[in-house]
């Protein structure tokens, strides 16, 4: 593993914390290069956490104020593709943010919250009917808005988090499933991998698996690659961060950083479902063999 004692001054960590979130990879395979003619690397709402904030606020240098403006800036930086929450729109304006992105060549990916109580679900099911309406095949979600060390006073807490976001998702499943929409679900500092692995092994769904962010399971004192290797297969997006860490007298300081000023060794994350995918396929083609030799008498 790489060294964690990667140095930013003190002075230069809260504005980096603040002016550095994740980038987005369209996961067809985990990260990274071009195909086609189609970038892969694109950027989600959480890179503009203050831009969002200041178009809620009204502020006049806010520099985008809905999807489509956002997908417009990000074309502009060129970016490859937005993920963002769209919302419940009407069919106009869906259409409009469909045909805008298709015009730029972009992907796009939606974003969206769980539905927590059946009263809840007319509206999760017209946000995922927005978004699919609007070109999106994958939705973003997280089953947790805080972190988990943070949230949790005790083990039963958790418990019931545990039990309130499994019902959720038994909710919001039958809807994607309805209109074809793939759920990505990220690792959200709640759950470590191998709890999240278990979720999605237990949805048992085509419709649900993973946006996989390189470094939250860092705060779960979890090994960065080891968790982008465990979750690569249900890999649906991603989220492209590095990290730093910072000694501290209470502890550490954990900080999202600009890409290469981080530890995480990107390079081979990035890389990590392609090795998998030939790695299985040698193992299923030796499989093979091994079966009809075997059982067939080949």
């Amino acid at each position: 593993m790489t060294d964690w004692n990667s140095t930013i001054p003190r002075r230069q960590m809260p504005g980096r914390l603040a002016a550095t979130m994740p980038l987005l990879c369209a996961a067809r395979s985990l990260c990274g290069v071009e195909t086609g003619a189609r970038k892969r690397l694109g950027i989600c709402t959480y890179s503009y956490n203050l831009h969002w904030k200041a178009a809620r606020d009204h502020h006049p240098n806010a520099r985008f104020t809905d999807p489509i403006e956002f997908l417009e800036y990000c074309h502009g930086l060129g970016a490859g593709g937005v993920q963002v929450g769209i919302g419940s729109r009407d069919a106009a304006y869906t259409a409009r943010l469909r045909a805008r992105a298709e015009a730029l060549g972009m992907y796009l990916e939606g974003e969206l919250s769980l539905p927590k109580e059946e009263s809840d679900v007319a509206r999760f099911d017209a946000e995922i009917a927005a978004a699919k309406q609007s070109g999106a095949e994958v939705v973003r979600t997280a089953m947790l808005g805080g972190r988990r060390y943070e949230t949790f006073d005790s083990a039963e807490a958790f418990r019931r988090f545990e039990e309130n976001s499994w019902h959720a998702l038994t909710l919001a499943e039958p809807i994607v499933k309805k209109h074809r929409a793939r759920l990505a679900i990220e690792n959200h500092k709640d759950r470590r991998v191998g709890e999240f692995l278990d979720l999605l092994k237990r949805i048992s769904s085509e419709y649900v698996g993973a946006c996989v962010d390189f470094g939250n399971n860092l705060a779960l004192l979890e090994e960065p690659v080891e968790v982008v290797q465990a979750l690569a297969p249900f890999a649906l997006s991603t989220h492209l961060k590095d990290m730093a860490v910072l000694a501290d007298e209470q502890g550490f300081l954990l900080s999202e950083v600009p890409l290469g000023d981080g530890f995480l060794d990107l390079k081979k994350m990035a890389g990590l479902d392609t090795e998998r995918q030939l790695a299985m396929e040698d193992e299923n083609v030796q499989a093979s063999l091994k079966y009809a030799s075997e059982h067939l008498a080949l």
